[in-house]
């Protein structure tokens, strides 16, 4: 299967980044197929690329770049996109707590 450059420079930088395409989908709000069919057929564009390239802590440009280098840029400290305090919401959600001090 021949990579689209996308799919070749973000698979890179998710090796580095130790994070996996469906990390890097659900960080963007986007469905797993959709990052199926850019690895297969080609680049996200506009907005998507721009949150991709935002989630893996590179500018755009790079991840179309032929020569781009997966380790030359810091990893993001909340690289999927995550927002830990709503995960904490849902988990007190889930174990019936609301989260409200007594």
């Amino acid at each position: 299967m021949n990579e689209s450059m996308f799919a070749m420079n973000a698979r890179l930088r998710l090796a580095v980044m130790n994070r996996t395409w469906e990390e890097l989908a659900r960080g963007a709000g986007e469905d797993p197929g959709n990052v199926r069919g850019w690895i297969r057929r080609g680049n996200p564009r506009g907005d998507t690329l721009r949150r991709l390239a935002r989630l893996l802590g590179v500018p755009e440009h790079e991840l179309l770049n032929p020569e781009f280098d997966p380790r030359a840029y810091p990893i993001p400290e909340f690289a999927d996109g995550g927002n830990d305090e709503q995960e904490e919401t849902d988990r007190h959600q889930l174990d019936g707590d609301d989260g409200e001090a007594v």
